[in-house]
């Protein structure tokens, strides 16, 4: 076993050397790559941004186009005598706009008028400092059902009407069906000028974000080979820096794990590493602890290994185990006991014991 944790050890280190060198290569094609990445993402930046400019400024102008064809509608509709003059008078007819003044439930031409600032203004003085007050208003009639501003007589008169004929009624849902369709495509069209899809890049700003793209690729191709060789040095550093006995003996134990069953658990050892136990009818693994340090056996500093920080228990302290390590023909755990509340203890047998400063050892532990 020592032979073999040796001749590991040289394959170990003749690995590290080997990580060490093709990453120096790579650290300097990664930086040229990260140069160039670099070098070709600030034209493919400049032109995307120059793209969103000019799409943020179409939309403003659609945005500014939107209101005032808004704006001038409704000014055309309060503007009954058309002399391109809206008047207190004018407005103060439209009652929708009357809880804008103090919405007592009447709209005089004096409420009108303090409305509009003074006594009449022209399409410009509208657009500027009326038509923002009166906007949600005429955009919220403009959204709801066509009957919802019909006079009630009217509306009382339709509804007997309807009695009479309520056979045809069926075919006239229809229709009022369609034309809900028909407002439905007019709300949509008259959506906010953000929810509008960006135009595709041209052509020019398309090649500069492919050439920026495959640099990226490239970059990135060499940054996760840098990481792969990075994840493998520090698994091998951490090997070269275990402690695997006087010899490296224990090394050939690395990676490995052994299980042990009795009538209610199997019980896992994975030196170096973990240990846990699991029930035989099923579930999960729970932890008994991890690698902690090797603890002395009289005059031998490796006769036993300690597991601690596992899964605390209920009320108690967290799991831990204590492993024996005894000279055997194979690697086994032979024997699990929990000595007290949350303390395990395996009995481990590995040729790796077998060797003469631990039989030594062994041998004094024993006369003691």
């Amino acid at each position: 076993m020592a032979e073999e944790g040796q001749v590991l050890k040289r394959d170990k280190q003749a690995r590290l050397e080997q990580l060490e060198k093709e990453r120096a290569e790579l650290e300097l094609k990664d930086e040229e790559l990260q140069r160039r990445k670099e070098e070709a993402e600030r034209p493919e930046k400049e032109a995307k941004e120059k793209h969103e400019k000019t799409w943020k400024d179409v939309k403003e102008r659609l945005r500014q186009e939107k209101e005032q064809g808004e704006a001038k509608e409704l000014f055309t509709s309060i503007d009954t005598n058309q002399n391109l003059h809206l008047e207190a008078h004018e407005l103060a007819v439209r009652t929708e706009y009357e809880k804008l003044a103090n919405n007592d439930g009447e709209f005089s031409e004096e409420e009108a008028k303090e409305i509009l600032g003074e006594a009449y203004v022209t399409f410009q003085g509208f657009l500027d400092t009326v038509w923002p007050k009166l906007r949600d208003t005429f955009r919220d009639h403009a959204a709801a059902p066509a009957d919802s501003n019909a006079d009630p007589d009217s509306q009382e008169e339709k509804k007997s009407g309807d009695l009479d004929e309520h056979e045809e009624s069926e075919s006239h849902d229809d229709d009022d069906d369609d034309d809900e369709d028909d407002q439905d495509d007019v709300r949509t069209h008259a959506k906010d000028e953000d929810d509008l899809p960006m135009p595709e890049y041209d052509e020019d700003t398309k090649h500069l974000i492919e050439v920026a793209n495959k640099a990226r690729e490239e970059y990135e191709e060499v940054s996760q080979q840098l990481k792969k060789i990075d994840n493998e040095l520090s698994t091998i550093r951490k090997h070269m820096d275990l402690d695997l006995g006087t010899e490296r003996e224990f090394a050939p134990l690395q990676g490995r794990c052994f299980e042990y069953t009795d009538r209610e658990y199997i019980y896992s050892l994975c030196p170096f590493d973990r240990v846990s136990q699991r029930q035989k009818s099923g579930g999960g693994d729970t932890s008994l602890g991890t690698w902690s340090r090797w603890v002395a056996v009289g005059t031998n500093q490796h006769g036993a290994m300690m597991f601690e920080h596992g899964l605390r228990c209920w009320n108690g302290p967290d799991r831990s185990v204590k492993v024996h390590i005894s000279c055997g023909t194979e690697d086994r755990v032979t024997a699990v006991s929990e000595v007290q509340r949350c303390e395990y203890e395996y009995q481990f047998e590995s040729p790796a014991a077998c060797h003469p400063d631990h039989l030594h050892s062994h041998r004094i532990a024993d006369e003691l």
